[in-house]
């Protein structure tokens, strides 16, 4: 990734934005991330929130589809990237989870 681009000290923007493009497309949603700081045992922490909306622009009020919290120090997570994927993953599986109660619910 970073790397076919000369910057290969690590992933940059244009690699997350992949990432969140993907994910978006193959899950036909619109991801919001948030990060704040969180107080992980009297250091500061990184906290990510990552939600997924129905992006139906016809519908008056953005519609939750799924959201998922994590901080970085407690999955020991080193950068934001890596976070963010996890994060990612976080999420497809609250999607999932929401789609098959969909069929059982029938």
């Amino acid at each position: 990734m970073a790397s076919s681009r000369g910057s290969s000290n690590g992933a940059d923007w244009r690699d997350v934005t992949g990432n969140i493009v993907a994910f978006e497309a193959i899950n036909g949603v619109q991801v919001v991330v948030s990060l704040t700081t969180a107080d992980y045992h009297g250091r500061a922490d990184l906290l990510l929130q990552l939600t997924a909306f129905n992006p139906d622009p016809t519908l008056s009020e953005a519609v939750a589809l799924g959201s998922v919290s994590l901080t970085t120090s407690s999955l020991r997570l080193r950068t934001l990237e890596a976070a963010l994927i996890h994060g990612l993953y976080m999420l497809d599986g609250v999607l999932a989870k929401g789609e098959f109660a969909k069929v059982l619910d029938g």
